[in-house]
């Protein structure tokens, strides 16, 4: 099942390193690979417990606390290091290049430092993976040494028969979107506007509706996140009060604006059954700052689509 990699914001930025000078009389950073008199770097990998469907536990740790590291997860017939480097740097080379370290990203838990122990989800059910991890450094050198799990498949997922119709409470113009299952299956919906979700698609290339692919990539970042994603049971949805949890929105969106939503049957992180979708226009304006709780932007969790990797971790 393809998993989605796709950019909501095009971000223009120009870096200029703010890193400091380097004082000789200092002694030699540990985490760079030519000092002499450093231990080479070593990580051990543990899974802990079996996998689910959609998610394994792991432990990851160094031979010694000042290196700092970052791990990931791929195919278990994965095993191109250079590969893997350049995708543990994509991550944080912009804000290296700020003048940031990896001492202060990993304090956002964006890189590893010391042992560390959680999980991965948004994996693919009844597929084969590992986790693989690899030492870094402020400078962005290339390590070629990369330590692996041992391989794990994750479990199979039951499909579900469960249908769901998403209905409005106006033909013309939407305030209030339903969705109604048709049995007690868990469920995901997501209402989105329609030129983000068209730009996506041709982002994807998409060529179907792309109800399915667009739940794939939002139900990752709603659990990884910890919002709430998994739903029983009629559920009636004011769009403005619904997109306004999720978004800061800095300006109001007038009424007449078009948005899509949709709903598929799911277990765990896994689309279960079939994915359905609507497209309707808003009946009222929403409004900036629709919700005070409304974080600055939703985070997006970044899955595989066009790579092996996955950095979904919870």
């Amino acid at each position: 099942m393809k998993k989605i990699l796709f950019a909501l914001v095009a971000i223009a930025l120009v870096a200029v390193s703010c890193k400091p000078t380097e004082d000789p009389t200092k002694p030699q950073d540990p985490t760079k690979p030519d000092d002499p008199q450093k231990e080479a770097f070593k990580l051990t990998i543990t899974l802990e417990g079996s996998a689910t469907a959609t998610s394994q536990a792991f432990k990851a740790v160094p031979n010694l606390d000042d290196y700092f590291y970052n791990v990931t997860v791929v195919p278990s017939d994965f095993n191109d290091a250079a590969a893997l480097a350049e995708y543990l740097y994509s991550d944080v080379a912009m804000y290296l290049m700020m003048g940031l370290t990896l001492e202060d990203l990993a304090a956002y838990d964006m890189v590893c430092a010391g042992e560390y122990e959680t999980k991965f989800i948004g994996l693919d059910p009844s597929t084969q993976y590992k986790i693989v991890g690899m030492q870094m450094d402020d400078d962005m050198n290339i390590y070629e040494e990369m330590f692996a799990s041992e391989a794990f498949t994750t479990a199979a997922v039951t499909p579900s028969e469960m249908t769901i119709a998403i209905t409005t409470d106006r033909q013309d113009s939407v305030s209030t979107v339903t969705f109604t299952p048709s049995g007690d299956d868990t469920y995901f919906y997501f209402i989105y506007p329609k030129s983000q979700f068209d730009a996506f698609k041709q982002d994807m290339e998409i060529s179907g509706d792309g109800w399915a692919e667009l739940i794939e990539y939002f139900i990752v970042s709603f659990a990884a996140y910890k919002l709430e994603y998994e739903f029983t049971g009629t559920q009636n949805v004011d769009v403005a009060e619904s997109f306004g949890k999720l978004f800061e929105i800095s300006e109001d969106i007038p009424a007449g604006t078009a948005f899509v939503a949709c709903a598929a049957p799911i277990y765990e992180t896994a689309i279960a059954g079939a994915a359905t979708g609507i497209n309707f226009v808003t009946r009222s304006v929403i409004p900036a700052n629709a919700s005070k709780n409304a974080p600055q932007r939703m985070p997006i969790v970044r899955t595989a689509q066009k790579s092996a990797f996955r950095s979904a971790r919870r």
